[in-house]
């Protein structure tokens, strides 16, 4: 190969190499003169303020601005040479407000400093605006507060009283609305003293009626609160100013297991036997009296002569005195005991036609009656009734039910098991 080709001499008699060499050496003197010659300008981007506690004492107490300040943005005025600074955008600067001396609630005057987030270009920073913003921080706390219903303007037409009528007060209509989370600055949530639900309208009214309540929060004085330094879980509720009506209506004991005659030979007495209630008008009308619970029998002995029954209301109905309970006493006066030996058993629901044999005798088993009957009364007058429904051939321990063959108003006191073989 002749390596005279490549000389500077032939390179500079190629006209294709000088004309490529002279093009790059032209766009070099260009940018140079650009990069020279381009005008210096000036530049207003607005941004918005980075809050960063991290690493002063204000994020390591649990400080918070709660002003809002520190949200809103500001304006940064920069300049260098037009081809950067025209393509500059917010996300080429950073705006840091200066934590070191927020330590403890209060009002500050926060210092704003602008930062290059990269160090791309020939300009510079010439301004914040606003260069001090005066902001707030304090604890933020969250509390759960119990809610009353106020509504002075609301009352019961004249009158109406004399009709039976009552007014029942007031009531929340939804579950959980009588209570309020309440979150905010600890120096405003520190002003709580109560919080009520407000009803504002004015009126007489003779049934229940509902209403729209506005949240009111107050101080220890009474004045209300301004709820915009706060946030609340809810501001309004629904709520109900209630009519009722009273009535007066007998109350009845009734029994289980109970032999045949038992409320014909036993006597008792209610420790109220009516008793003033009290209701939407409309489920009252319908209720004549009321029902106790069914009183088990076998738990009625010469020592225990007395139940206490409570009153069991359906339908929202009340008791107008707060009466929860009926005690049931029994006249046993004319009453004895005697235990038995029960050898003898009868079944029901008895599909399988199996036979039924105790394996050994019930004992100590309690009987109480009129004590003409249990004075004579022997165990060969009495039966274990067992339930052998679904049973198999097996031996079973199963509860059994005494009862007098001779139909004699008899009862067994306590409860009773027994083993059984079904084969």
């Amino acid at each position: 190969m002749n390596e005279s080709k490549f000389t500077l001499k032939y390179l500079a008699g190629n006209k294709r190499v000088v004309a490529i060499f002279s093009v790059l050496v032209a766009f070099v003197i260009w940018l140079s003169v650009v990069i020279n010659q381009t005008p210096t300008i000036e530049k207003t981007i607005s941004l918005p303020i980075n809050i960063n506690t991290q690493g002063t004492l204000a994020g390591e107490t649990g400080l918070k601005e709660i002003s809002g300040a520190l949200e809103r943005n500001v304006t940064v005025r920069v300049k260098g040479s037009a081809y950067i600074v025209s393509n500059l955008t917010s996300d080429d600067i950073e705006v840091i407000p200066s934590l070191n001396a927020i330590t403890v609630p209060g009002e500050y005057s926060v210092t704003l400093n602008a930062t290059k987030k990269t160090l791309n270009g020939d300009y510079s920073i010439i301004s914040v605006t606003p260069s001090e913003i005066s902001t707030r921080f304090d604890y933020v706390t969250e509390a759960t507060y119990n809610v009353a219903i106020k509504a002075d303007g609301i009352k019961l037409s004249p009158g109406l009283a004399d009709s039976g009528l009552i007014d029942r007060g007031l009531r929340f209509n939804n579950p959980g609305e009588d209570t309020v989370k309440i979150s905010g600055p600890k120096t405003e949530t520190d002003k709580i003293h109560s919080v009520v639900a407000y009803v504002s309208e004015v009126g007489e009214i003779s049934k229940t009626t509902d209403y729209d309540a506005q949240i009111v929060l107050l101080d220890s004085r009474g004045n209300e609160l301004d709820k915009k330094n706060y946030t609340l879980s809810h501001t309004s509720v629904k709520v109900s100013k209630v009519i009722y009506k009273k009535k007066t209506v007998s109350v009845k004991a009734t029994f289980s297991g109970a032999p045949s005659g038992f409320t014909d030979n036993v006597k008792w007495k209610l420790s109220d036997s009516q008793i003033e209630i009290m209701g939407e008008p409309e489920t009252i009308a319908s209720i004549s009296k009321i029902e106790l619970p069914a009183i088990d029998v076998t738990n009625i002995s010469l020592d225990n002569n007395s139940v206490v029954m409570p009153l069991e209301f359906m339908g929202g109905i009340e008791s107008v005195d707060n009466t929860t309970s009926i005690t049931v006493t029994f006249d046993m006066s004319r009453f004895a005991e005697k235990s038995f030996t029960v050898t003898n058993i009868v079944t029901k629901n008895n599909s399988s036609n199996l036979t039924a044999t105790l394996s050994s005798a019930i004992k100590n088993v309690k009987i109480c009656g009129p004590a003409s009957i249990i004075n004579n009364l022997k165990a060969s007058d009495l039966c274990a009734e067992i339930d052998v429904s679904g049973k198999t051939a097996g031996e079973y321990i199963v509860p059994v039910t005494i009862k007098s063959s001779s139909g004699k108003t008899l009862w067994q006191v306590g409860t009773y098991e027994a083993s059984v073989k079904m084969k």
